[in-house]
């Protein structure tokens, strides 16, 4: 089969005309799925759907009926190589998603000695929120429904109510970094690398949701979501740790996540429902194949 034919695969089972990225991803194979990236989408933000591996390779084991995917790609050929905070984290992400679901393999296993973040090997740190609270954003933004989302009013009382929250807060930072947080020695993008929302329940969980709003329905969410959970699941393992305490703006930091019993993570659409592959086999596999962490959606309309 070409990628024509998967195309046409996963269109028919879902009974919806999704499209299957044709730019710097390929899938081929039978039965058993092959999935290449280019050497552009391993170091691209994770969220377009082009460089979103996970996503496509749950859809293909679930509305394609793929029995394995064998996940292939070409390294980054800009001035940083294989240092690329990008790739490092993608290298980050294809180590953990194929830890835990056995279905997907890597075709040259040996890339992932260029990862830089090796377990129980040195010390890795995330940075914390700092600074001041923002202005407020304008217009229809989604960090103007985030804003809306954390601070009183009609729609922060629907949002703890769904979930049963107690605390609820933006923009939690998971840039990863050697030792301690500064430019040198960042490993992971750390700009504006951070979870829309993060939240604590009455019984001290922890909860990590990304938001998209009504018309942003891309397979990168389950990327992103799964990416923002093992940082989480790793601090509490002590693979990665917080590092200078959070800012006064911060209501959650790093150790709320170390003392959770619990993590889940939720995909929330400002309204509808999000990319028809992705509701709901692809996180009803992730939730299974993960164990220990719950993949959701819902909506806020």
């Amino acid at each position: 089969m070409n990628h024509q034919d998967w195309q046409e695969r996963l269109r028919n089972a879902c009974a919806k005309e999704v499209r299957l990225p044709s730019k710097h991803l390929t899938v081929t194979g039978a039965v058993d799925a092959r999935l290449h990236l280019s050497g552009r989408a391993v170091c691209e933000n994770m969220q377009h759907d082009w460089a979103a591996f996970e996503g496509w390779a749950l859809a293909l084991l679930t509305w394609g009926g793929a029995s394995s995917v064998t996940l292939a790609w070409d390294e980054p050929e800009g001035a940083q190589g294989v240092a690329d905070p990008h790739y490092q984290r993608f290298l980050y992400r294809v180590e953990r998603f194929c830890a835990l679901v056995p279905e997907v393999r890597i075709e040259d296993a040996n890339k992932l000695q260029a990862l830089r973040v090796h377990r129980h090997l040195g010390r890795f740190v995330v940075n914390a929120a700092q600074g001041k609270e923002t202005a407020e954003p304008q217009g229809q933004s989604e960090a103007a429904l985030e804003k809306k989302l954390t601070t009183p009013g009609a729609l922060h009382d629907k949002l703890k109510a769904m979930f049963l929250l107690d605390k609820v807060d933006r923009q939690f930072p998971v840039g990863v970094f050697e030792g301690k947080v500064s430019r040198a020695t960042t490993i992971f993008p750390r700009a504006k690398s951070a979870i829309d929302l993060v939240a604590t329940d009455s019984a001290d969980h922890f909860w990590v949701i990304e938001l998209k709003l009504k018309d942003n329905r891309k397979v990168g969410a389950v990327s992103e979501l799964f990416f923002y959970a093992m940082v989480l699941q790793d601090l509490q393992r002590g693979v990665l740790q917080g590092d200078k305490p959070a800012g006064a703006r911060a209501l959650l930091n790093p150790t709320h996540v170390v003392t959770a019993p619990k993590l889940h993570a939720r995909l929330l659409m400002e309204a509808g429902r999000p990319h028809p592959l992705v509701a709901d086999k692809v996180l009803d596999l992730l939730t299974k194949r993960v164990g220990t962490i719950d993949f959701a959606w819902a909506s806020l309309a």
